[in-house]
């Protein structure tokens, strides 16, 4: 799938997941072209624990987080409130290309605010909760 992905689009950006050490990461691959009808991919393979660190450290007042969803709301970095990676969500935000913020009712008398940023030409949402 990686390598028909990135040879139709030009560039694959794969889910986070647990490789063989059992450490989360994820895969960029992307194309390049030659003239004479070659072509080259090259894949990386990131780890995330710079990223969740910089997601869990990030300043948000009272129990407040940040984390990243992809596309179908599942959780691609851990959050305190919502569970680890692989779980859904539970909101699953609309698409817009410019940042929102919506509000979700969790019980009579408790909201839940929510902002995002769909991350431009990646599988991933930012979620400020």
């Amino acid at each position: 799938m990686l390598y028909k992905e990135v040879l139709e689009r030009g560039i694959y950006i794969s889910d986070v997941f647990l490789g063989y050490r059992q450490v989360p990461h994820l895969v960029i691959a992307v194309k390049r072209e030659f003239g004479s009808g070659l072509n080259y991919v090259l894949r990386a393979t990131l780890e995330t624990r710079a990223l969740q660190g910089l997601l869990t450290n990030l300043e948000a007042s009272g129990f407040g987080e940040a984390f990243i969803v992809n596309h179908e709301g599942i959780l691609q970095t851990p959050s305190r409130s919502h569970g680890e990676a692989s779980r859904r969500f539970r909101s699953y935000p609309k698409y817009s290309k410019d940042t929102e913020v919506l509000e979700d009712q969790l019980s009579a008398s408790e909201k839940l605010v929510v902002g995002y940023a769909y991350i431009d030409d990646t599988p991933f949402i930012l979620m400020i909760v």
